[in-house]
């Protein structure tokens, strides 16, 4: 229906949900005043009607070190912390900038992340990273969704952590030829760290496997 005002919508949908019997009213309602929080998501509905009815977010997620000891035998790696916060995608185009869940979800909301993106000057790149609640005393604390930052939002702090950056055609392309070495060179020189935009720090960068068991245990101890 086309909107003439929140008056004259409110009375729509209680015409029409008037119509239906009392005890699926209030579900109704909560439909219609979008309460109720789907639970479909791009890979469900991809199942049910076939690949790609939906489009999915694809992004490179980290990877268990011991499950590549034999992939980076010789090679430089980069190591960095694992920051306890829900992973999200933060994509910059020329005209807005949406942030996505690590199912591929917009999320609507992080306005305090999104104007710290748009005040960066940087378009046409997507952040792969992690939001992050921090307290008082500068301690981060660890929810379960983005959804779960989102409704403490007000409450705590909120940083954004950048592990990753691509541009947004290698996002779409689902491509990237540039190693990490590279993406990581331009995070440090056109990222500029604030209150609420920060960089993930670098732990280890190097091809000395031997030090890994070294560096996990430190950061478990810390």
């Amino acid at each position: 229906y086309m909107s003439e005002g929140p008056k004259k919508d409110a009375v729509l949908i209680w015409t029409v949900v008037n119509q239906y019997p009392e005890d699926l009213r209030d579900f109704l309602i909560t439909a219609a005043i979008k309460e109720l929080k789907p639970a479909v998501t791009p890979a469900l509905a991809n199942e049910i009607y076939g690949k790609d009815f939906v489009p999915e977010i694809r992004y490179m997620k980290p990877m268990d070190y011991f499950d590549q000891i034999n992939y980076i035998k010789d090679q430089r790696f980069t190591v960095t912390p694992r920051i306890p916060g829900a992973r999200c995608i933060i994509y910059k185009g020329p005209d807005e900038t949406k942030i996505y869940s690590a199912t591929g979800q917009i999320i609507e909301g992080f306005n305090t992340v999104i104007e710290a993106v748009n005040n960066m000057g940087l378009y046409d790149i997507v952040f792969i990273g992690k939001m992050v609640l921090q307290d008082a005393d500068g301690a981060l604390i660890a929810k379960p969704s983005a959804n779960s930052y989102l409704a403490n939002e007000g409450k705590y702090k909120l940083v954004y952590y950048i592990d990753d950056i691509l541009t947004t055609k290698e996002f779409d392309r689902h491509i990237c030829n540039r190693q990490y070495k590279d993406r990581r060179a331009f995070i440090d020189a056109n990222i500029i760290e604030t209150d609420t935009i920060k960089i993930t720090p670098i732990v280890y960068k190097g091809a000395n496997i031997k030090k890994i068991p070294e560096i996990l245990r430190k950061q478990k101890e810390n």
